[in-house]
């Protein structure tokens, strides 16, 4: 993983990761247009949604999104937004499959059974839909992460109250066409009502034990 110029990578839950997974947000060097002389490759950040399953090797580069409930194929170069309850692979990344969902059970050790257990879910606990209250877009993110001047302010809006305590199914769900740039839901300040404890590191601490 690699951070550049203050920019965030920002990852949902219940997301399954592979091995060799890498992640960069930025050219590292200055490009310039050589008639503005001004530089046209600016560092940006990288989003991904709830329940996203990415394969062995896939590299993330700047600007990318993938929206929950999508696939990432094995060796994938990730440049773009990528959308929900789709399928991408490829390098650069393209969309193979969409209107799918996954779940996280591992096959290689089944029999015939256990794989016919599973020919059918009725369930529609991985499908996501498009919800313009909830959603919680990454252009909306940038612009308050920005907005603020703190590590601390940052940590309080990102990590807490805005993501952690929102517990919406469709918070990063996105498909084609849909409004993208739009403001942030609604959200409460809860961090103020966390209790912290100071701890003397001059004392022994208790041990738990099994």
């Amino acid at each position: 993983m690699l951070l550049s110029e203050r920019k965030n990578i920002i990852i949902g839950d219940q997301c399954l990761f592979s091995h060799t997974i890498w992640f960069r947000n930025a050219d590292l060097h200055l490009i310039y247009d050589n008639i503005t002389n001004k530089r046209i490759n600016p560092t940006q950040s990288i989003y991904i949604g709830d329940h996203v399953w990415v394969g062995q090797e896939v590299a993330f580069l700047k600007k990318s999104f993938v929206a929950s409930g999508s696939i990432i194929g094995t060796k994938s170069v990730v440049t773009k937004l990528c959308y929900s309850n789709t399928i991408n692979a490829g390098n650069p990344i393209k969309q193979v499959k969409e209107n799918i969902s996954w779940r996280g059970e591992c096959v290689h050790n089944w029999d015939l059974e256990e794989t016919n257990k599973y020919n059918y879910i009725p369930n529609n606990d991985f499908k996501y839909t498009y919800n313009q209250n909830e959603f919680l877009s990454p252009k909306a993110i940038e612009e308050k992460l920005d907005s603020l001047n703190t590590a601390q302010e940052k940590l309080e809006f990102v990590l807490y109250n805005a993501i952690y305590c929102n517990k919406n199914k469709n918070r990063f769900a996105y498909f084609k066409d849909m409004p993208y740039d739009i403001p942030l839901p609604k959200y409460e300040n809860k961090f103020k009502s966390l209790k912290f404890e100071e701890i003397d590191e001059t004392k022994p601490q208790p041990t738990h034990k099994n």
